[in-house]
Parts: structure tokens; sequence; C-alpha cells
């Protein structure tokens, strides 16, 4: 994991959990944390989720961590979980990741270069 003080070298993905009562809450409060406008989207893959678009082709991705289709949890690693943030694509991990994890019930869960 880096710290929080390392800059970040290359495109990052992060993965958090957030514990809310529901997608439409999660997106409320990510969306507002970092001024994102995520669009809704229907997947017959993961379901119901939003979707944002960041700087330099950073995307933000607010899913369930079940799958529709048999309900068992995608990320086998999380299953306290039930709500998951994506971050793919980014070039500011640890920007990110300090305002995260100050936001009531979000959780670092992950991180991969």
């Amino acid at each position: 994991m880096i710290s929080p003080e390392e800059p970040d070298l290359g495109l990052a993905e992060d993965v958090y959990g957030i514990r809310a009562t529901s997608i439409d809450d999660a997106r409320d409060l990510i969306g507002n944390a970092l001024q994102l406008r995520f669009v809704a989207h229907e997947s017959s893959y993961i379901g119901d989720y939003y979707l944002a678009e960041g700087r330099e082709g950073e995307s933000f991705k607010i899913r369930s961590n079940l799958d529709p289709l048999d309900d068992l949890h995608e990320f086998l690693d999380f299953p306290d979980n039930a709500i998951l943030l994506l971050v793919e694509d980014t070039r500011r991990s640890s920007e990110l990741r300090r305002q995260l994890v100050d936001l009531p019930g979000v959780e670092h869960l992950r991180h991969r270069k």
C-alpha cells in the first residue's frame, strides 16, 4: 500500500466499501464529496450501478457487491461490503483516498497498480 505522502506514478485502481442503505445514498455521498455527476446504468451482468467520469480518463463506479444472477458476492475478498466504489485509471489514488476515507461509512479496501 502506498503511504499518503507518496506520489502516485502510473494508473491505479482502488476499491472502497461504502456503508450506506442504498447505492442511491452512496451516489449522493460520493458525488457530493468529489463533485462528480453519476449516471445510472443497468447491466444484466452486474445489476444497477452508477458511473461517473473524472479527470484524465478516470472512472468511478458505484455498484452492489452481489451478483444479480446468482446472489453471490462479486468481490469475494470483501463479503462484508454490500456496496462498493471502484475507482479505475487514476493517477491521484492517494489524493482520492484522503478525501474518501474521511467520509462516514467509507473504507479503503484495495489498491492495485
